[in-house]
């Protein structure tokens, strides 16, 4: 039993000593690649927490603002979304259409138009969110790749300068093919994760964007049917 405690022991200094090594052993840019990896994090945590579904469309809210809206109080409705308690994804666009559709006689008519443009340029908003994080993607690798080339070529350095007979010949060329080794796993181990949460974050983007059109358009069905019932019709002469 003891001989088993003393063998997992060693297996978990060995396991922590060779992850440190892969955390500090690529050099300077391996360095900067753990300092992206930090990045990262940060952002995909900040992400997240302006990407949950109840901070860009609140169930409750949006229930409200249906119930409002279907008893054809568009003022109140407005009121709704420009409060700055319910500043969200969702109402910013609602907003817009209720503010054009309550403007005058043909507001009703454009409302589509406004909620339309600043559906639009909200969901770019999102997007822009997580745009870092595929360039943290993108990068990683390309530093990993450049440590590979900086460790290669200090490999090759040292064969065509270090004679074998020195005692650190051997030692200075494993650590510089180590150095290229471990950037690019390093690289590898930023880029993967941080591609993959930039995606589903994406796919979190469309998925609200498409829930908030399809509530925005149930407005603006209330709001042009409304407008319908009230422009003038032209007398025939």
């Amino acid at each position: 039993m003891n001989g088993w405690n003393e063998m997992t022991m060693v297996l978990a200094q060995d396991s922590t000593s060779a992850l440190i090594k892969f955390i500090v052993g690529g050099g300077w840019i391996g360095g900067i690649i753990v300092l992206c990896s930090i990045v990262a994090m940060a952002l995909s945590v900040a992400a997240g927490l302006q990407l949950r579904r109840a901070t860009l469309i609140p169930p409750e809210r949006v229930k409200k603002l249906k119930s409002l809206v279907d008893a054809g109080d568009l003022g109140r409705a407005l009121q709704v979304c420009k409060h700055p308690e319910n500043d969200c994804y969702v109402f910013r666009i609602a907003g817009a259409a209720l503010e054009r559709a309550t403007l005058g006689l043909y507001g009703g008519l454009d409302a589509r138009h406004a909620a339309e443009e600043v559906g639009e340029a909200e969901t770019m908003r999102l997007h822009r969110l997580v745009e870092p994080l595929g360039v943290i993607a993108s990068i990683a690798p390309l530093l990993g790749l450049l440590g590979t080339v900086q460790g290669m070529i200090g490999a090759f350095e040292t064969v065509a300068t270090q004679a074998v007979a020195d005692s650190g010949y051997y030692e200075r060329l494993a650590y510089n093919i180590s150095i290229a080794l471990i950037t690019t796993f390093q690289g590898l181990v930023v880029a993967i994760p941080v591609l993959v949460v930039q995606s589903w974050y994406r796919s979190k983007i469309e998925s609200a964007a498409t829930e908030a059109a399809s509530i925005t358009e149930g407005i603006l069905l209330v709001t042009e049917h409304r407008a319908a019932r009230t422009t003038p019709t032209e007398q025939a002469p």
